[in-house]
Order: structure tokens, then sequence, then C-alpha cells
């Protein structure tokens, strides 16, 4: 199972550039689920890591199910506010880069698997 944090601000989505597996592709904040973990405590201890920004989840989006050629995986989406803003994003942990982009930039990025699935939803 993993999370991912779809953060919605002034018309803009913040998104993260992967790595090292996935350096190209662009992503909400998120990771794995570790044992023991509940949905929520993975996405704001992945946020912390990868961002070092607090994010409170408002509501359940949509869950994925991925299928790579390595693994199978199901990807729980969350919309989530900022707690708190910081002046610069500052990619860290497994992320190359974070960024604010605006919805219509999202969609025409590199994504992960899955990403534009749920990127479109906002858009509708």
């Amino acid at each position: 199972m993993a999370v991912s944090a779809v953060t919605i601000d002034s018309d803009r989505v913040l998104l993260v550039r992967r790595s090292p597996s996935e350096p190209e592709l662009w992503a909400p904040p998120g990771g794995k689920v570790e044992p023991h973990e509940t949905l929520v405590q993975a996405l704001r201890r992945e946020t912390l890591e990868e961002i070092g920004v607090a994010l409170y989840p408002t509501r359940f989006l949509t869950e994925i199910e991925l299928y790579t050629e390595n693994r199978s995986y199901a990807l729980f989406s969350f919309l989530c506010d900022v707690v708190t803003h910081p002046r610069v994003l500052a990619a860290s942990s497994d992320a190359l880069d974070a960024q604010w982009l605006s919805l219509q930039e999202a969609l025409l990025a590199p994504l992960a698997p899955g990403v534009f699935t749920v990127l479109h939803k906002l858009s509708q």
C-alpha cells in the first residue's frame, strides 16, 4: 500500500520529482505505508520526510491499483491542506525537487503511474 497527498493552494498543486528510481517523473508527495501504520500516519510521515511540510488530510480522493513490471500496489490519495506554508519548498529524502504547479502544468508534466488519473479527477 502507498499514499499520496494531493495538495491544492491558489489553483496550484504540490508535486515532487521522484528519486532515484524514477527521477524524471512527478507525483504528489507520499510513499509506502509501513507495517502497523495507518494511511494518515504514513501520509504525514512521508510528506515530512520528502519536503518537510506538515499536511493535513481533509478527505479521501480515490484508490488506484497500480501494476508495474516488478510489483503491484494500491495507491490511496487524499486531498490535503498545508498546516504551515514554508517560504521555500525543500526536497529531501527520496525527492529531488518540489514545486507548486498549476493544474494544467501538472497534467502536462511527466507523471508517475496513476497520478494523471488522480489529477484529472480534480480538473473535472
